[in-house]
């Protein structure tokens, strides 16, 4: 009968163990100083050795003339424990044998002494496993045991281990194994097998493996049984058996998210999922990525260090890091997703769709944010311009309507005008339809192209609605500049409200200097706000002027000195 290669390979003695040296050395001298403890906690991730350490280390303990730290090989207890009969030796599944009755029959047990050892040696694996029952019950042996007894309790879950079992155990953490180690050991046991196979593919079977020996022998054993004898394992048989796509089709898919090219996404993920990927490691190699992407923007001399692919990251050099960062996020949430979910492959064309309009609105945000900035500074330009002709009244127009422009009559009016609005929202205070007017904002943004209102919508990106009553809203900008560039344009923004949402809303905007000393004085009760129902109209505000004028202005204004 065949023997799986991890089965076959796996270390009998402390010396071949690969990748870790720290925790081989530390048990190898305590055999060698005399000072083996009673009770061992190995922890760490699968297929890292933890079972192997456990089974070699009973071996060595138990082992009547040890030599160089390797058993003899031919003592009763050595050949009892190569033949698998040493009874003294007994290996516990805890994942099937949790209840407090299989605990209770080792602690019955283990006062006999060793027929053939020196030690009973009581291997009890994925120990998380056990009842609370179980753990109370193995306590008050881990507590006082016989002198001939030792336990080693393995696990991938330390965390769900009683801290009354763990402070009664020398902890060893075990590491995931390093890629040249894991390459160096496929090396030896390819030799051995008479396998011919690239280093390429050997490093791919490391790199899918995520630091698990057993894992990597395992996947090697199915690529062998997948080639033809005599013919040369290639890093692409690596990804048809483990269901994983090569560098090339990875940076095509990537390119294709990073175009928001939709469609071609799905039809490539079609694809793939007819050819048999896993879909749980494409997420994983979509994760790795998106992560040296933003390796080679950020630390370039690691990620050179880490991969040869170094060169291709950089054609995505422009891409900005915030959207790649949502990318992964949204990847790892999909990834704990489909662990419980029958179809992933829906699972993952939603968060894919989620993934481009995450880029589509960062390219949107980016380009309005620049447009914003643009326009700040315009309007600061032309509010310095126009307060040495009109004594700091602040009348310009940021919106260019092809029809007419608003601007102020009088600043002093507008002041008015602007008190009255915010104090009759706050009279009349209802913090229940906030979330409603965020929602509508959110529509009006909608139309961020809209020839007509374009502008001004784009200054809703940096706003942020801070109160709001029946019939009006007050919204509130960083810069005062901003705000005034808002409130020149209030008909226009009603007009647009009545057009879209049929309902008659009264909007003021303020700076956020402002709204601190107006928030400070509404929650003290400093000031008293009482609706008044005398109110300004807006024509006695604002007067139109057509856009040819306006446009003649602007084209001057930096000329002409005002006296």
């Amino acid at each position: 009968m065949y023997q799986a290669l991890y089965r076959k390979y796996r270390p009998d003695n402390l010396s071949d163990v690969i990748g870790q040296k720290v925790i081989v050395n530390t048990l190898i001298n305590s055999i060698k100083n005399n000072k083996i403890t009673h009770a061992y906690l190995f922890t760490g991730p699968r297929g890292t050795g933890k079972t192997s350490i456990a089974k070699a280390f009973a071996k060595l303990i138990n082992c009547e003339a040890p030599k160089d730290s390797k058993p003899c090989g031919v003592c009763v207890s050595c050949t009892q424990t190569s033949m698998k009969q040493n009874t003294d030796i007994i290996e516990i599944d805890a994942a099937s044998n949790n209840g407090v009755d299989e605990i209770r029959e080792i602690r019955n047990k283990v006062t006999l002494v060793p027929t053939y050892s020196k030690y009973k040696v009581y291997i009890i694996d994925e120990v998380h496993m056990l009842t609370t029952g179980a753990f109370n019950a193995l306590l008050k042996t881990l507590e006082e045991p016989p002198k001939h007894v030792i336990f080693i309790l393995a696990t991938t879950e330390p965390h769900k281990i009683p801290s009354t079992i763990l402070s009664r155990c020398q902890r060893f953490d075990f590491r995931k194994i390093t890629d040249s180690d894991i390459v160096e050991r496929l090396k030896y046991i390819c030799k051995n097998e008479n396998v011919d196979i690239e280093e390429s593919a050997l490093y791919e079977i490391a790199n899918l493996s995520d630091g698990g020996m057993r894992d990597s022998i395992s996947l090697l054993d199915q690529i062998i049984s997948y080639v033809d004898k005599n013919q040369v394992i290639t890093e692409n048989d690596v990804h048809d058996v483990s269901g994983t796509l090569n560098f090339d089709k990875m940076f095509e898919f990537t390119k294709t998210i990073i175009n928001k090219d939709l469609n071609s996404i799905l039809s490539l993920l079609k694809l793939y999922d007819e050819n048999g990927i896993n879909i749980k490691k494409f997420i994983e190699q979509l994760i790795k990525f998106f992560e040296n992407i933003i390796l080679s923007k950020e630390t370039p001399s690691y990620l050179e260090s880490i991969t040869n692919k170094f060169d291709k990251f950089t054609e995505f050099k422009d891409i900005e890091i915030t959207p790649l960062l949502n990318c992964i996020e949204i990847l790892n949430e999909t990834l704990y997703k489909i662990s419980n979910s029958t179809n992933p492959k829906i699972l993952l064309e939603l968060s894919l769709i989620r993934i481009v309009e995450n880029f589509k609105a960062d390219n949107l945000n980016k380009t309005l944010k620049e447009n914003s900035i643009i326009d700040v500074k315009n309007q600061e330009k032309k509010d310095k311009t126009y307060e040495k002709k009109h004594n700091a009244s602040k009348v310009h127009n940021d919106i260019e309507n092809d029809e007419i422009c608003y601007r102020f009559k009088s600043y002093e009016k507008y002041e008015r005008f602007k008190k009255q609005r915010i104090n009759n929202v706050l009279s009349n205070l209802e913090k229940s339809r906030i979330p409603l007017f965020k929602s509508n904002f959110d529509t009006l943004k909608q139309r961020i192209i809209d020839p007509t209102y374009g502008k001004f919508i784009s200054l809703l990106l940096d706003a942020q609605i801070k109160a709001a009553s029946k019939d009006g809203v007050i919204i509130v900008f960083e810069q005062k500049s901003s705000s005034e560039s808002f409130n020149e344009n209030i008909p226009l923004v009603e007009k647009l409200i009545n057009e879209v949402f049929a309902d008659e809303i009264k909007i003021i905007s303020t700076y956020l200097d402002d709204w601190n000393i107006i928030k400070t004085e509404f929650n003290s009760k400093q000031k008293k706000y009482e609706y008044d129902f005398d109110l300004i109209k807006e024509e006695d505000i604002y007067e139109k002027e057509n856009n040819t004028e306006n446009e003649i202005q602007q084209t001057f204004n930096d000329c002409i000195e005002y006296i």
